[in-house]
């Protein structure tokens, strides 16, 4: 069940009428089970949905909390790839994006200017570095 679905009066109406259910929940349990995902690649199960491809799949644990539920905790090293590699090019991008700021400031201008009376931040010619850069900081 999507978690948009899972309504405490949803859950609360599977549960008297004894029916499994599963929630899809995307939230960062990695916070949560910190110490689990460390090693996981030791002590996760690994799961590869296609036999004809072994070396993909995931790492998958079952916890269940206090709570009665049961949490299926799944890492995914395709997934940190990728993440790695968005974060790794935000971090190049913001790196050069500094480097020809500076390059601008050292010219003595060419559109970037100073502007601490207003707020303190870097203006350069339409803001669009300021518009970009706080996602990527």
């Amino acid at each position: 069940m999507d978690r948009g679905i899972a309504t405490e009066e949803n859950v609360a109406l599977l549960r008297e009428k004894q029916v499994p259910y599963c929630v899809v929940e995307r939230r960062a349990a990695e916070k949560d089970y910190a110490d689990l995902f460390a090693t996981a690649h030791k002590t996760f199960s690994w799961f590869a949905p296609d036999p004809s491809s072994p070396d993909e799949g995931v790492f998958l644990r079952k916890q269940t909390p206090k709570d009665g539920t049961v949490d299926l905790l799944v890492l995914s090293a395709t997934r940190t790839a990728k993440e790695e590699s968005m974060d790794n090019s935000r971090e190049t991008r913001f790196q050069e994006e500094l480097e020809a700021l500076r390059i601008r400031i050292g010219k003595g201008g060419a559109g970037a200017k100073m502007d601490p009376v207003a707020s303190g931040t870097l203006s350069i010619g339409r803001g669009q570095f300021r518009e970009q850069l706080p996602r990527d900081a």
